[in-house]
């Protein structure tokens, strides 16, 4: 939005640049109000003055936020008319403005990059180490508030390697408990 609102800001500045962001951000919402106000006129033939009042009220700044869009390519305003030629005006203009900027001044003015502050490097936020060591875990607990955890008989023993230690099947004196000598159910 803001991008929107500050090219109609400077609504008749053909002088200087406007990065891409600017030029396609104004050029989304300018798709989106026009789309609604098409809807509405649809609906009801009243929104057709609000549309065309709308239409004439951002031409200008839509030619000049264009226009700065060619001059951070390096090329003159005047290049909006080659969207006269039918089919191709309108792709070679298009691939124009999706063009990277002109790095450092140009004859049309400095960077807009550089002069938000932008230096072309894209840094990647901090990430903790984790698990975090000045800072508290979660909400103010630390991993082990105890120190390492303590384990009943010390250390767990894994199985050594070679034969794994399975109990045997059936045990001793057959599967089933009658022939273990138990009773086939508790209580008998």
């Amino acid at each position: 939005m803001q991008w929107w609102l500050g090219a109609l800001k400077n609504y008749a500045g053909f002088s200087g640049r406007a990065r891409r962001t600017e030029f396609w951000m104004f050029f989304l919402f300018q798709f989106i109000i026009f789309a609604v106000l098409g809807i509405l006129a649809r609906v009801s033939g009243a929104f057709w003055v609000v549309y065309y009042l709308y239409l004439a009220a951002t031409l200008v700044p839509t030619l000049a936020v264009g226009a700065r869009r060619l001059h951070d390519t390096n090329r003159s305003g005047f290049w909006w008319f080659i969207d006269l030629i039918p089919f191709v005006g309108q792709i070679i203009l298009i691939v124009f403005w999706c063009l990277d900027g002109t790095p450092g001044p140009n004859q049309h003015g400095p960077n807009p990059k550089e002069v938000a502050g932008w230096q072309g490097q894209v840094q990647a936020p901090a990430w903790p180490s984790y698990p975090p060591t000045d800072q508290p875990y979660g909400q103010g607990q630390q991993p082990y508030p105890q120190g390492q955890p303590q384990y009943p008989q010390g250390q767990p023993q894994y199985p050594q390697q070679g034969q794994p230690q399975y109990p045997q099947y059936p045990p001793q004196g057959g599967g089933y408990p009658q022939q273990q000598g138990q009773p086939p159910y508790p209580g008998q």
